[in-house]
């Protein structure tokens, strides 16, 4: 690379701040990661982002006085404030955030939502990049859930959950699931 510096606006369709937990989809097609806006006064906000990485070379290749607008479109902005570990307080080795489908470019995620006062629900969610017709929502809850799991033949998932049953609210899941 030549000695150039890239300076992008605070509105550049590319994510500007900390990423962090960076991974591919199946196909290697799509890069994952999260993004804390370093902009931000809300510590530890994370959006999850995804990057199409066959236009990573025209990307990479793009001088400060051309229009990275053009490139713009690689980056695909699927959802804000995602439940992370750092906003749980576990070391950052203990799992992922989000994860993806593995046969498929379906990413899952979980959303911190505010609700009233100073409380939250969660939203495991998914988002399919091929139709990229939004995300979708599996699961509402009142209860803390994080670190989305799916098997390896891409039937099941599963996630993490922090909470007092009793006190826990789910929605979207049949009531014969509950029990």
């Amino acid at each position: 690379y030549e000695n150039r510096a890239l300076v992008l606006s605070p509105n550049s369709p590319v994510p500007l701040g900390n990423q962090t937990q960076a991974t591919f989809s199946y196909n290697g097609e799509y890069i994952a990661f999260l993004n804390e806006d370093t902009d931000n006064d809300l510590k530890d906000v994370f959006d999850l982002y995804t990057f199409n990485y066959e236009d990573r070379n025209k990307f990479c290749n793009a001088s400060s006085e051309e229009n990275l607008v053009t490139y713009s479109d690689s980056y695909r902005k699927i959802d804000s404030d995602i439940a992370n570990i750092y906003k749980m307080g576990h070391p950052p080795e203990i799992g992922l955030d989000y994860e993806w489908h593995p046969t498929k470019n379906i990413i899952f995620y979980i959303k911190k939502e505010p609700t009233k006062g100073k409380e939250f629900r969660y939203i495991l969610s998914y988002h399919d990049l091929e139709r990229d017709d939004g995300s979708v929502q599996l699961l509402v809850s009142t209860g803390t859930l994080f670190y989305p799991s799916i098997s390896r033949d891409g039937q099941y998932l599963l996630f993490s959950f922090l909470g007092k049953p009793s006190g826990t609210k789910f929605e979207n899941i049949p009531s014969d699931c509950i029990n």
